[in-house]
């Protein structure tokens, strides 16, 4: 397998969860504009909020997510380890994988990353913020069948 015992997500990751909130950050301009023509007081207080909540989400809960996320190929499984508030540890077994699909926004292709999705019986787990050579990897593997 490929990268067996090493991480996979790529630190590209953490500026498209960057950028992303940057463009709620803009939407939030809009609400504001809204509630500025009923009251330059509660449009001042809702501005203070967004901007004090996107220095959070950047500086703080990005990377702390970013950092409790990871990919790791054992001997005969994938272990998924994500979740900041809620931490999750998923092992999928290979002869449980049925296939894999490699999924890109368009931020995702500018930056080279993708999300990686394994389907398995009944289920699936997604991990975003692979390098788009190492999903591919992955992919080609379980097409030709390497499970083990």
């Amino acid at each position: 397998m490929p990268n067996e015992g090493k991480e996979l997500l790529s630190r590209r990751a953490l500026t498209v969860w960057r950028i992303r909130i940057g463009a709620l950050y803009i939407l939030s301009g809009f609400l504001t504009g809204g509630i500025f023509v009923f009251s330059h007081t509660a449009a001042l207080a809702a501005k203070i909020l967004f901007t004090v909540l996107l220095i959070l989400f950047v500086f703080v809960f990005c990377p702390a997510a970013f950092n409790k996320t990871s990919c790791r190929f054992c001997e005969r499984a994938i272990m998924v380890e994500k979740g900041l508030i809620f931490h999750r540890i998923s092992e999928i077994p290979f002869s449980k994988i049925e296939y894999c699909v490699i999924s890109q926004t368009p931020c995702e292709k500018l930056y080279g990353i993708s999300t990686l999705t394994f389907l398995c019986a009944g289920s699936f787990e997604t991990v975003r913020g692979i390098s788009l050579i190492n999903s591919e990897k992955i992919n080609l593997t379980f097409q030709k069948g390497e499970k083990s």
